[in-house]
């Protein structure tokens, strides 16, 4: 396995010091897989890259890491229990599908389960993602920026994408019952890393979250880790990975109000659902992406279908 840099300026006059470092590396992950580590000067192509839309996460260090790891290493000499935070997740993909037709603008989603006594229905869905919006904002340090709040400086709604909550619900299968499993963070493409850091060592502490009569829930962060034993409904991958239909499972809430006479029964939502699917990647009706083989508008509660035509 080959962990390639294209961009390391000045690295030779660190390879020796590199080098020191990597034959110390004892292991990687579990420390029961036992690793060599050398430098090497000419790595293969690389068969994994960095791509937003891609479907495999790789933990990696970011700025500050080092730092924080000797922080919690000194707490731990007095509490055991003490844990470091997730490092930085990176989504990558493989260089023959990095381009895509359709690409959304947020490059990072990160989900959680919600844990309660009973259920929590779908009917909670404006409830729950206001809840949690309200809970970032609250954990994040000031000032926050405002593609974090959804505002700009004089409080008014932003008119470019910024972070966006939605529910993530039981779906999909033969015993679904539609419940809320849990909700999904999502963040544009644009955002700086600090800001992702930033909002990582807050998920990390996002421990619970007050939901009125339905108590209080214990949030649990779906890692990469993690996945294999969630439901499909809060795999980010059910989300993100390309396919031909899309389906809504709740009424759609906009981001902006659209036209009342563009809704409704065999109505299309307006220039506002057609902003909405740009923006998730998916082709707006009309669009010069291709043709829209069925757009189908299910209740007033806007519940929708749309299937593209396979080219």
């Amino acid at each position: 396995m080959w962990f390639i840099w294209n961009v390391a300026a000045g690295h030779d006059n660190h390879k020796s010091t590199i080098q020191r470092i990597a034959e110390n590396v004892t292991h990687l992950g579990h420390p029961m897989s036992p690793v060599r580590v050398r430098v090497c000067d000419s790595p293969p192509e690389p068969t994994l890259i960095p791509n937003p839309n891609g479907h495999i996460i790789m933990r990696l260090p970011g700025v500050g890491r080092l730092k924080h790891l000797e922080e919690i290493h000194k707490l731990r000499l007095k509490n055991e229990s003490i844990r470091a935070s997730l490092g930085r997740e990176i989504y990558y993909g493989f260089p023959e599908r990095t381009q895509s037709r359709h690409t959304s603008v947020f490059s990072n989603v990160y989900t959680f389960k919600i844990k309660i006594e009973g259920i929590l229905p779908a009917q909670s869905t404006i409830n729950l993602t206001s809840v949690v919006r309200r809970s970032i904002l609250d954990l994040y340090p000031e000032p926050i920026p405002e593609i974090i709040s959804g505002h700009d400086h004089l409080g008014n709604p932003l008119r470019r994408p910024h972070l966006a909550v939605t529910p993530l619900l039981d779906v999909g299968h033969q015993y679904a019952d539609g419940h809320i499993l849990g909700f999904a963070v999502w963040i544009p493409g644009n955002i700086p890393l600090e800001l992702i850091e930033t909002l990582q060592r807050i998920f990390a502490g996002f421990n619970f979250i007050t939901l009125g009569r339905f108590g209080i829930g214990v949030v649990e962060y779906v890692t990469s880790d993690s996945e294999i034993r969630v439901a499909k409904a809060l795999k980010p991958d059910t989300y993100t990975k390309a396919e031909a239909t899309w389906a809504s499972v709740t009424p759609v809430i906009f981001g902006k109000y659209p036209k009342r006479s563009q809704v409704g029964p065999g109505k299309n939502g307006g220039k506002v659902f057609a902003e909405l699917c740009e923006m998730i990647g998916l082709p707006s009706q009309g669009s010069s992406h291709g043709p829209i083989e069925r757009f189908s508008w299910r209740a007033y509660g806007l519940r929708v279908c749309i299937t593209e035509k396979a080219r």
